[in-house]
């Protein structure tokens, strides 16, 4: 228990008209002054009395009806994290941010309350705060990954949430140190997105096969080929408007969730991406097929913007058409964001300025933009016969096959 010096004393008369000491502390729980009679008349037996009182802090505390914060339950201390309007630490997120720049987006949120309720709850909820040791985090995560499979990454995520709460409770003086600071994250084994081949692109984005592969979808089509020649993110196409089209380039200032709506780019920061004559006509041609009243591109008649997996679902079936079963599909990780990949690895390909492609993706960090960058095996074989040019390779007396 921690009470604030110094403690304050007052007067109060009594019954029998002597004036009786009282003595006041703050509670850090509940954040109220507590207070209570010393039974003394002078202020030198008072404070004699009250300091004999705060030696035993423990019993101070039953007397005072003041609760330990570090003995209060995981389960009680987590009740209003991660909701929007009641958690202090997302109110001063949010707080500190701005329409344009939001300290703390509401996406985030519902992840991280979606973590405590249904795993850190569960497994912590009835241990108190001061009893969570970095052993009983690691037999946790253990948990998650034996018996709810869980992925390391995801493992990570989680431990990211609880990391968050409990530097809160230090910060707060609830807890001495953060257990979680002494546990080591989950080694990653980071995936490389896939993507189509430029031949397999050419292919299924050709115009006159859109009834082949497309079954006639254009709004399908469309979304694949915008990806494929802006590295928009999907998010970002769905919550285009056809305000945002220039003559010459697409102002990309929002991003569409389903569960949340329009919200800011995945960085904040609007971008221009450039776009040819074709691109601009195609777009235009989806709004005026959707009917949309909203000015939304890739929306349904009643100008709501289209599910994810309405631009999804025909850019997977076009690849099964193509003889790219959903098993290879897989095995070479291609999902919509590969036009992304496809994109940025084209722009490299073609020695465009790598401060110039950061811009147009919407990237701050040249390692982002590496990550995207996927070349195939073909691509880079004409490097051997670069290297075959400067130096020659020994003849082999052996033949094989």
């Amino acid at each position: 228990m921690r009470f604030r010096f110094p403690y304050t004393f007052f007067k109060r008369k009594a019954k029998n008209g002597k004036n009786i000491y009282y003595f006041r502390v703050w509670d850090d729980t509940r954040h109220i002054r507590v207070s209570k009679s010393t039974g003394c008349t002078s202020l030198e037996r008072a404070r004699m009395y009250v300091e004999n009182f705060l030696a035993d802090p423990e019993k101070a505390a039953e007397i005072l009806n003041i609760k330990n914060p570090k003995s209060q339950t995981f389960k009680k201390y987590a009740e209003s994290w991660w909701l929007w309007d009641k958690c202090p630490y997302v109110l001063a997120r949010r707080n500190r941010g701005t329409e344009k720049h939001p300290g703390i987006k509401k996406s985030y949120v519902a992840t991280c309350r979606m973590w405590t309720e249904s795993r850190l709850i569960p497994f912590f909820g009835n241990y108190k705060l001061d009893e969570i040791t970095p052993f009983l985090i690691e037999e946790f995560f253990g948990i998650l990954k034996n018996r709810y499979h869980l992925s390391q990454k995801t493992i990570n995520n989680v431990r990211s949430v609880l990391m968050i709460m409990l530097k809160e409770a230090v910060n707060n003086k609830i807890l001495d140190s953060n257990p979680v600071e002494k546990t080591l994250q989950r080694t990653v084994d980071k995936k490389k997105n896939g993507r189509l081949t430029e031949e397999e692109a050419s292919e299924i984005l050709d115009i006159s096969k859109l009834d082949y592969y497309w079954k006639g979808d254009l709004l399908g089509y469309a979304a694949s080929y915008l990806a494929a020649h802006s590295g928009m993110r999907l998010g970002e196409i769905i919550a285009l408007k056809i305000e945002n089209i220039h003559e010459n380039y697409i102002y990309v200032c929002s991003t569409y969730n389903q569960k949340f709506g329009i919200g800011t780019t995945k960085n904040s920061e609007d971008k221009i991406v450039p776009i040819t004559q074709n691109t601009r006509n195609l777009l235009f041609e989806v709004y005026e097929k959707s009917g949309s009243c909203s000015g939304y591109i890739f929306s349904y008649s009643d100008g709501v913007p289209v599910a994810e997996g309405r631009i999804r679902d025909p850019f997977y079936r076009a690849m099964r058409i193509l003889g790219i079963s959903e098993k290879d599909r897989k095995e070479r990780n291609i999902q919509f964001k590969s036009w992304r990949n496809f994109f940025i690895t084209v722009c490299q390909k073609m020695n465009i300025n790598p401060a110039m492609i950061r811009a147009v993706v919407g990237h701050l960090t040249v390692s982002m933009t590496d990550h995207y960058t996927s070349f195939l095996p073909d691509e880079l074989s004409f490097i051997a016969e670069k290297e075959s040019l400067l130096l020659s390779a020994p003849e082999s007396k052996n033949k094989w096959p």
